[in-house]
């Protein structure tokens, strides 16, 4: 059986997003919710059910009735200790949801970042390695290494797990997998979380991504066996803005049963608000307003 969570932690003091253009908190909670909300209503056009873990069962329920967003909320427990002050210190606490899939015997979960749409049904690929309790991982270092290059990407793992490895980057807005697989990723983290918490001030990228690809890469090494989901077209990351590696034009990207739209969370927020289309339809609207905002990027230039 598989489950399909996100997960949204509610900060006391917050970080500013690099991706809001909202100026206040309750304009960019509202954001997030709506962009769960559009999940929520395409998983649900192709009758696959979406939970939202969080913190704050209440906060987010009370944002959501204001936004008239209706999700399937559940609070879980937060047990991971980050210091104050540390960089993208809410996006840690993901690290909770996946002790929460430890927990979730006999389940295959899947964990997405809430700025992501579903566009076609499950596909076979996904419904066979969770008959296989295979996990599914994104590997994007391709894109990683064309940004920041391959030796820093290299050199931030290895700071963090004090093991050499291959210099893989997995996407935290897909990971999936069964109570075991989490199990161990859990333990794994929480070996190495300690002496993260130390080199941060040395690393490139701080966050999730950064802590659980060096988990996942030290399993690797270990024998862990998974698949690799943007391979299958299970899920896409496409930038709508100028990037540092070399993106493929966005018709790459359409085919894929889920996509992610990071640098769109505004866009997705306004859909929410009315039915889900369907995923041609649902494109056809991104790619309309995708052309005007170029248009729009030329004549103020």
């Amino acid at each position: 059986m598989i489950d399909i969570y996100g997960f949204f932690y509610v900060d006391d003091a917050p970080e500013r997003s690099l991706n809001f253009r909202e100026s206040t908190e309750s304009e960019r909670l509202s954001v997030y919710l709506k962009n769960a909300g559009l999940l929520t209503n395409s998983l649900l056009f192709h009758g696959i059910k979406f939970t939202l873990l969080t913190n704050n069962k209440d906060r987010i329920a009370a944002i959501a009735r204001s936004a008239q967003v209706e999700i399937d909320i559940r609070q879980v427990p937060i047990a991971l200790q980050v210091p104050s002050g540390t960089r993208f210190r809410s996006a840690h606490f993901k690290i909770d949801a996946l002790r929460y899939f430890a927990t979730r015997d006999s389940r295959y979960s899947v964990l997405l970042d809430i700025d992501v749409v579903c566009l076609r049904p499950i596909p076979e690929e996904l419904l066979l390695n969770a008959k296989l309790k295979r996990p599914m991982l994104f590997d994007i270092s391709y894109a990683e290494r064309q940004a920041f290059g391959g030796e820093r990407l290299r050199r931030d793992l290895e700071l963090i797990s004090m093991q050499k490895g291959e210099g893989r980057w997995y996407g935290g807005e897909f990971i999936a997998g069964p109570s075991c697989f989490f199990q161990d990723l859990v333990c794994r983290i929480e070996s190495m979380f300690e002496r993260y918490i130390e080199v941060i001030p040395k690393l490139h990228h701080v966050g999730d991504e950064a802590i659980v690809s060096a988990a996942i890469s030290a399993m690797h090494l270990d024998g862990l066996v998974f698949s690799e989901a943007g391979s299958v077209g299970v899920i896409e990351r496409y930038w709508n803005a100028r990037t540092l590696h070399c993106q493929a034009s966005f018709e790459a990207f359409e085919g894929s049963f889920l996509l992610h739209l990071p640098a769109d969370k505004a866009f997705l927020a306004a859909s929410c608000m009315n039915p889900f289309p369907g995923g041609v339809k649902f494109l056809d609207s991104y790619k309309r307003e995708r052309r005007l905002y170029r248009r729009l990027l030329r004549k103020l230039r």
